[in-house]
């Protein structure tokens, strides 16, 4: 076996092997070992219980009760040992699987620089472990350019359609030739045929409550005060039919001379305390809800284009050098567009985040591992690219 033939090999157990324990090994290197201390409780109870015995009978605690707190105890202390040890056994673990990745990566340098090597860029070293595993909330597909379209009633709707545009491959040509594009696969384009174009977008839904308010006038929010006056002079007849037999407030109560000064000065100042607090939140929260319905976000953030043939086939993907801003479409649940916006554009250091979501939104043949880089790509961006054809292989 030659060195390409070892590179090779050696290059595959490494991709196989990131892909299979990245996750693991990112979830492994956090084990963080967190004492609960229960144990400490039941071995104080049992030293108290004994100690109290000891104080006041000169003996120690009866047998039993001596085995079902050392039970206990034992219980406790062998689980708190037991988390102790697993959080050391991930990070080891997590070690081992680093171990075996810098290992892989040692070797591939060494073939690499080999007399009878490829010498080619080592894109191994810009994928840590773990790197091709992350979660993302976004997906990458093809969309029209044009994202909405006004239907019969006259409104504004979602286009939720394919490629919308064609283009000749010598248009593709010349369009490439402006340094804002940047080809990322050419699986064939002819010059002389045309191809339906596509818009390449990370999108995303989302869903949200949205509310309508209002806010209340004063003579709303003292109609409210007023009725709630009127449920403490309810309060206080219903109390004082329990109390003297008559369904009166506590005022008329005073004038029947049916209370005492200094009960009827409590019972006020509780009132008027109330009546404050009362008039405060009234005053200080007059917004109103009028109404509230189910509202979906749809995020697209153009990244590039993508053109298919007859047959639906991706022929080529071209990217965007240029960071564009998110799009976001709100549309009430079943209804129109009622608004959009643009974001900001996110800075990115090249389009590595992009090539990761094509190993989920397409299908790629196959690839030498030890081909040499294509000149538009970054060391990082090779990587993934590399990566992405070995992916469902995992």
């Amino acid at each position: 076996m030659n060195t390409e033939e070892r590179m090779r090999k050696t290059a595959e157990e490494l991709i196989r092997h990131n892909l299979k324990n990245g996750r693991r090994y990112l979830a492994e290197k956090k084990a963080v070992y967190s004492p609960v201390y229960l144990w400490a409780l039941a071995l104080g109870f049992w030293v108290v219980m004994n100690g109290v015995s000891l104080v006041f009978t000169r003996h120690f605690s009866d047998l039993w009760s001596n085995v079902i707190a050392g039970g206990i105890f034992g219980v406790l202390a062998w689980f708190e040992i037991k988390n102790k040890r697993d959080a050391a056994t991930q990070r080891r673990r997590a070690g081992e699987l680093l171990k075996k990745h810098e290992e892989l990566c040692a070797e591939l340098d060494r073939l690499n620089r080999a007399e009878d090597g490829p010498n080619i860029a080592p894109w191994w070293n810009a994928m840590p472990l773990g790197g091709a595993d992350f979660v993302v909330e976004e997906c990458l597909e093809l969309a029209p350019f044009t994202r909405t379209y006004i239907n019969e009633e006259g409104e504004e709707r979602i286009n939720h359609g394919g490629p919308d545009r064609e283009i000749t491959g010598a248009e593709l040509f010349a369009l490439c030739e402006d340094p804002e594009y940047r080809f990322m696969v050419n699986n064939g384009v002819e010059a002389d045929k045309t191809y339906r174009m596509a818009e390449l977008v990370i999108s995303k839904q989302t869903q949200d409550v949205v509310q309508n308010t209002r806010t209340k006038s004063a003579d709303e929010v003292e109609q409210e005060l007023a009725a709630f006056s009127a449920g403490l002079d309810a309060k206080e007849r219903r109390r004082n039919d329990w109390e003297i037999g008559r369904a009166v407030t506590d005022d008329t109560r005073k004038l029947y001379g049916a209370i005492g000064d200094e009960e009827y000065s409590n019972r006020l100042t509780q009132r008027i305390g109330k009546e404050m607090s009362e008039r405060e939140r009234a005053y200080s929260n007059r917004t109103v809800v009028t109404d509230s319905y189910v509202e979906n976000e749809f995020w697209y953030t153009p990244v590039g284009m993508t053109l298919l043939d007859e047959q639906n086939n991706y022929v080529a993907h071209v990217l965007y050098k240029t960071p564009r801003g998110a799009e976001i479409y709100c549309v009430p649940k079943g209804g129109a567009v009622r608004r959009t916006y643009t974001l900001t554009p996110l800075h990115h250091e090249d389009a590595s985040h992009i090539i990761h979501q094509m190993w989920r939104a397409f299908t790629f043949g196959d690839i030498d591992p030890i081909t040499p880089k294509a000149e538009n790509f970054t060391d990082r961006e090779w990587a993934y690219w590399v990566y992405a054809f070995y992916y469902n292989k995992k």
